[in-house]
């Protein structure tokens, strides 16, 4: 089976570059290197998302975007949930509280103290609304008949 598209090569390097850049902020002691870091890694991943957008009807992309972000979003959390509640709140004598956790998943809340089984999935439910937000917007502009219209509307965006 022939495949319809093509990756793009300098794409997938940036995209491993980031993740490098993910591992060296999260495990750096020098605070100085952290703080650069995290002055553009994650936007990184907002922008290659960006350049790989392509235009679909929006029910379509709701869906495939929520089987690719929300899906692993949903069965991580839950798993890292069942594990901290299990094993690792009772270990480390932490006080936090089952129901309040699984309303930080729901809620995609993060942050150690919102939800500290795994605050690093955050990222999958900002890409899946940053990209559903985009997209909406995207295809109003495009719905909109003039270029006068279509200019005031995208410079609204910025």
């Amino acid at each position: 089976m022939r495949r319809l598209y093509s990756r793009l090569a300098a794409l997938d390097s940036l995209r491993g570059f980031g993740i490098l850049l993910v591992v060296l902020g999260h495990t750096s002691w020098s605070a100085g290197l952290v703080s650069w870091i995290f002055s553009f890694h994650m936007p990184l991943f907002f922008i290659i998302s960006g350049m790989l957008f392509h235009e679909r009807q929006f029910l379509d992309s709701f869906k495939r975007r929520a089987i690719r972000l929300l899906v692993p979003y949903v069965f991580f959390g839950t798993v890292t949930l069942a594990y901290w509640a299990l094993i690792e709140r009772r270990l480390r004598g932490d006080e936090g509280s089952v129901p309040n956790a699984l309303a930080n998943i729901v809620l995609a809340r993060a942050g150690s103290d919102n939800y500290p089984q795994n605050a690093a999935l955050w990222f999958l439910p900002c890409l899946f609304v940053t990209e559903m937000l985009f997209l909406g917007f995207f295809l109003l502009v495009n719905k909109a008949g003039s270029v006068e219209t279509k200019t005031v509307m995208g410079g609204g965006l910025a």
